[in-house]
């Protein structure tokens, strides 16, 4: 939690646009809302606060432009979760994030379950847009892999991304 206590010193030593500083506060009123969503899957102690305190800088200087790489840590506990709270944090005080980038695992697998936690926060929070977020998928990437989650899953080409080594 010492990440996200310096980011906060941080926001507060410097001249604030009170948006930056509300952003901040509904980070952390959206934290608890998403452990309060998927209560069974402990993730006040999954969700690893200095990644949320990075999703958070980086959303405070790109708040249009939020994409978050999941997969850091844990991605269904940690990096999902906490980007689906900075999201909403965002969409709240008026801003579009992006979405999430996956770039490790089951790409097929992790889409679809990102996928389906994107429209349970969507409902829960009554926010749609948070069931549109993208879903950008990364890595050593070749046409054999990109055929087969293209034909498991829905990344759709043209709405979620695909970013490859193809040449």
């Amino acid at each position: 939690g010492s990440a996200f206590v310096d980011l906060q010193k941080r926001v507060h030593k410097k001249p604030l646009q009170s948006l930056r500083l509300s952003a901040l506060c509904q980070v952390l009123k959206y934290r608890q809302k998403v452990i309060d969503l998927w209560p069974s899957e402990n993730l006040d102690s999954m969700m690893n606060m200095g990644e949320l305190a990075a999703f958070t800088a980086f959303a405070q200087t790109f708040p249009n432009a939020f994409l978050a790489l999941v997969d850091t840590y844990d991605t269904l506990c940690s990096g999902v979760p906490n980007a689906l709270v900075v999201s909403a944090a965002l969409l709240e005080c008026g801003y579009h994030p992006r979405g999430i980038r996956l770039d490790s695992g089951d790409l097929a697998y992790l889409s679809r379950e990102v996928r389906k936690l994107f429209h349970e926060a969507a409902a829960a929070f009554e926010m749609p847009d948070l069931g549109r977020l993208k879903i950008a998928a990364s890595n050593d990437l070749n046409e054999v892999v990109i055929s087969s989650v293209r034909d498991e899953v829905c990344l759709r080409v043209g709405h979620d991304r695909i970013h490859t080594h193809i040449q």
